[in-house]
């Protein structure tokens, strides 16, 4: 295993040490056992195949749990020989099946993968929708609880979001914990 994937943007790979997917090899898509996604990637790359699970940081950061979970949970792409790795595959701890669509196995385009590792940070982790500005979100606790808001920026190192919403017929910024606005 001393073939290591050279991502676009020179991060390390996310989801743990991803081989360089073989020539002529073709995405595919799994569905995992629930909860399982990492484990079988784990073990699929033990067995010389090529496995990714773009993974993100959870947002707002769960209360109890890994905030760090799969973009797909339940899913992994796979880059192999389909007729050469299918029975390694399919029995694999924690992998259940390949997923068909119209009768024959999901492939994934090329560029679908590029495009997550070309949006990982340098911690490995794919950026999406909720770190950016405008994000929709219901605040839960305190005595605004229950009011829709949209999220202006995040407050680095804080854990904290200051969010706009509309108070007496006036726009109102209010500074929150990420605990406490739920994304609709």
């Amino acid at each position: 295993m001393s073939q290591r994937w050279q991502g676009g943007n020179g991060s390390k790979p996310s989801g743990g040490a991803m081989l360089a997917p073989p020539s002529g090899a073709v995405w595919y898509l799994l569905q995992t056992e629930r909860s399982r996604e990492r484990l079988a990637a784990a073990r699929l790359r033990e067995r010389g195949v090529c496995a990714y699970v773009p993974l993100v940081r959870e947002w707002p950061k769960p209360v109890v749990g890994n905030p760090i979970q799969p973009l797909f949970p339940g899913y992994l792409f796979v880059a192999i020989d389909l007729f050469r790795h299918h029975f390694t595959i399919v029995h694999t701890p924690g992998v259940r099946r390949f997923v068909m669509l119209g009768g024959e196995v999901a492939r994934v385009e090329d560029g679908v993968i590029r495009m997550f590792r070309d949006r990982e940070g340098p911690d490995g982790l794919v950026r999406h929708g909720c770190d950016l500005p405008a994000q929709r979100v219901r605040i839960t606790a305190g005595p605004f609880r229950g009011l829709e808001a949209v999220i202006e920026r995040r407050v680095p190192g804080r854990e904290r979001v200051l969010v706009l919403f509309e108070f007496l017929r006036r726009q109102t910024r209010l500074e929150l914990s990420e605990r406490h606005v739920m994304r609709l």
